[in-house]
């Protein structure tokens, strides 16, 4: 691949392989793990951060293939920007997208490394839980 991402192609085939086939080959000096926050006293000073999810393999395409197109057609918005790249990817054969995959693999490898106790938990939207429960008390007084 191109645009930058040469330390995928050629040494990462391998790695993505053993990472999509659950071997646990990733890289340990290649972690960052400068951003992770303990639970010492920096928490009670600073806010604890959100923990990011890992990102999939479209993820990993779009910020791979963004600054090429914004480079070369600086008019575009944001939305035209991401169906563009939309489009590139669903026009990609099989093969590479099984590379990203297999990318997306190793990355989430080195997320569960750098995080080891997260796990995702949407919020869930409070107003429509409000607008349910509204609803509902609503239904029952008028069945009474």
């Amino acid at each position: 691949m191109q645009d930058g991402f040469g330390e995928f192609t050629a040494s990462s085939r391998a790695l993505a392989a053993g990472a999509a086939a659950g071997g646990d080959l990733i890289n340990q000096e290649n972690l960052d793990t400068s951003n992770v926050i303990d639970g010492d006293a920096n928490s009670k000073s600073q806010p604890a951060k959100r923990t990011p999810r890992p990102p999939n393999a479209f993820i990993l395409y779009r910020r791979a293939k963004q600054p090429g197109i914004i480079a070369s057609q600086r008019n575009l918005t944001n939305a035209e920007v991401s169906r563009t790249i939309s489009d590139m990817w669903r026009k990609e054969p099989e093969e590479i997208r099984l590379e990203w995959e297999r990318y997306a693999d190793r990355k989430k490898l080195e997320h569960m490394q750098t995080y080891p106790n997260y796990v995702y938990r949407p919020n869930k939207n409070k107003s429509k839980v409000d607008k349910r429960r509204q609803q509902r008390k609503q239904s029952t007084k008028d069945s009474t």
